[in-house]
């Protein structure tokens, strides 16, 4: 679906039934469940509560919702369903790319993706302008060769990044929402966040979890080239990190900025486990103040 003008597309059924399909919906080489593109306009899609994507990619890469805009158009995605991704290459549930508009994603429903070769991404956010990621659901993401990564958000301009995870817990303890978990053998993240000129602010009150069968993994990994930086952990978050690699690192929280102050805050629970472990990593170059 491609157009200059605003792009609003809903899915409240079934894209590609198993029971009719065996992998999902099938691609040769590459499989979206839903892809728009405008040259100008916002795009706005929605993955309704009982809206239900299979994508299977026997080939090359798989691919749940994308959005691609030009100009200033924003981006607002939002799922309350369920995304499955299978990608023989690399699987991403949901790919948001603005140039110079906002983005703006949420999920609330359940992202899972498996990546056979490469890289697997729960959601990927990049653009010139503000992104905001907030998930209140679940997102699943592993590769069994590469990297894996929960939320991926990136601003290369002067846009800030937010990245919030939102916990929700049963009578028992047991998170119900607001949960990011990666698996992989290669470097992988529960929650990366970068911008070049803005601010990064990465909250979590879920539980973020990370691990790694034979490289380094991060909780959570935010950066600045200039901007400030700053991580929270709430009371009710937890953050895990763990590396099985003969040398690896696993950090809980790493907040790094070049040019500006970088802080992380922690009122629950951390944890790092590798050979080289750190539960809180801060770090920043020159005059401006780190804390944790």
């Amino acid at each position: 679906m491609n157009g200059t003008g605003t792009i609003t597309v809903t899915n409240y059924g079934t894209i590609a039934n198993p029971a009719t399909y065996s992998g999902g919906l099938y691609g040769d080489d590459n499989a979206w469940g839903v892809y728009a593109r405008s040259y100008g306009g916002d795009i706005n899609i929605t993955n309704a509560g009982g809206g239900v994507m299979y994508i299977y990619a026997d080939e090359e890469n798989g691919t749940g919702i994308e959005a691609v805009t030009g100009g200033s158009g924003d981006i607002r995605i939002v799922n309350n369903g369920g995304i499955g991704v299978f990608g023989n290459w690399n699987a991403y549930g949901i790919v948001a790319e603005a140039q110079d508009g906002d983005i703006t994603v949420n999920n609330g429903g359940l992202i899972d993706v498996y990546a056979d070769s490469d890289y697997a991404y729960g959601v990927q956010a990049t653009g010139y302008g503000d992104i905001t990621v907030g998930n209140t659901g679940a997102i699943i993401a592993v590769a069994d060769s590469d990297g894996a990564v929960g939320v991926f958000a990136e601003a290369s301009g002067y846009g800030d990044v937010v990245v919030n995870n939102v916990g929700s817990q049963d009578s028992y303890g047991d998170f119900t929402g607001g949960v990011i978990q990666v698996g992989s053998y290669g470097w992988n993240a529960g929650i990366e966040a970068h911008a070049q000129y803005g601010n990064v602010t990465v909250g979590n009150s879920g539980l973020v979890e990370a691990y790694s069968w034979a490289d380094d993994s991060n909780g959570v990994f935010a950066t600045s080239a200039t901007g400030d930086v700053g991580v929270t952990n709430a009371a009710a978050g937890v953050i895990l990190a763990y590396s099985n690699a003969d040398y690896g690192t696993a950090w809980g929280i790493d907040a790094r900025s070049l040019g500006g102050g970088a802080s992380a805050t922690n009122q629950g629970v951390v944890v790092a486990e590798a050979q080289y472990a750190f539960g809180i990593n801060v770090y920043t170059y020159g005059s401006e103040n780190a804390t944790a």
